[in-house]
């Protein structure tokens, strides 16, 4: 049983539910994983392509679940920010209720993958960086890029402390374009330009932690805070 207000939950949905697969083929990742790990619960999807990982409240319980993303999009249009919601699991299904609604859904029944493993643990190149900036980098590169499948080359130069981004369009050309950033080493990653936006547009912090290994590693995107509660991951295209 867990108790939380609409908003923080609605927070969370937002900031998984661009990981959700939409491959019915694989069932498990068409959900939200409500997951504890030491002490707390977590909210996880993947879609193969890329991670989000929300860091939720502190829990005794143990619990593993997968809720499909349909259901969690009903809860998040049905209840008030400021409603308190309970949410109750059982072996099959989940029930949300709040003073004026209730809605219960059966789970998905599966085994969802060990993702841990997929978080990288330390990170040679760290980019950190104004959300305004990347932001406005990315939209643009992102324009160029819809001809060119959405591909999209990240470069990180520490000498000039700027993180580039180069895009191609066969009608339009290409671009470059370019923000100032604190940057630990040189680095290049290919990234799918659609990705990139969505996360940004959830991230509430103003300042980025960008950090990847090379151009064939994950990348981790998180708040540029003391202890980030958000964590999302890209897997890069190769370029």
């Amino acid at each position: 049983r867990y108790e939380i207000t609409a908003g923080d939950l609605k927070k969370a949905i937002n900031q998984t539910k661009i990981a959700v697969s939409s491959d019915t083929t694989r069932a498990v990742l068409t959900g939200i994983y409500w997951q504890t790990h030491e002490g707390y619960l977590y909210l996880v999807a993947t879609d193969g392509y890329r991670l989000a990982e929300k860091k939720m409240m502190k829990s005794d319980s143990e619990l593993a679940a997968i809720i499909p993303a349909s259901t969690l999009a009903e809860v998040s249009k049905s209840a008030d920010d400021e409603e308190q919601l309970t949410i109750l699991f059982d072996d099959t299904q989940v029930c949300f209720r709040t003073d004026n609604m209730e809605i219960v859904s059966r789970l998905i029944d599966g085994k969802f993958p060990d993702y841990k493993q997929l978080i990288p643990a330390t990170s040679d190149i760290e980019i950190k960086i104004k959300k305004a900036d990347f932001s406005r980098i990315t939209k643009i590169a992102a324009l160029f890029a819809r001809e060119s499948g959405g591909g999209i080359t990240l470069t990180a130069s520490k000498d000039k402390s700027l993180l580039s981004i180069h895009s191609i369009a066969s009608e339009l050309g290409e671009n470059t374009s370019e923000a100032a950033a604190e940057i630990s080493a040189d680095g290049q990653i290919t990234l799918n330009s659609r990705y990139l936006t969505e996360v940004l547009n959830v991230i509430d912090d103003d300042d980025i932690v960008f950090s990847f290994n090379g151009k064939l590693s994950p990348c981790v995107i998180r708040e540029q805070v003391k202890n980030p509660d958000y964590t999302h991951i890209i897997m890069p295209l190769k370029s």
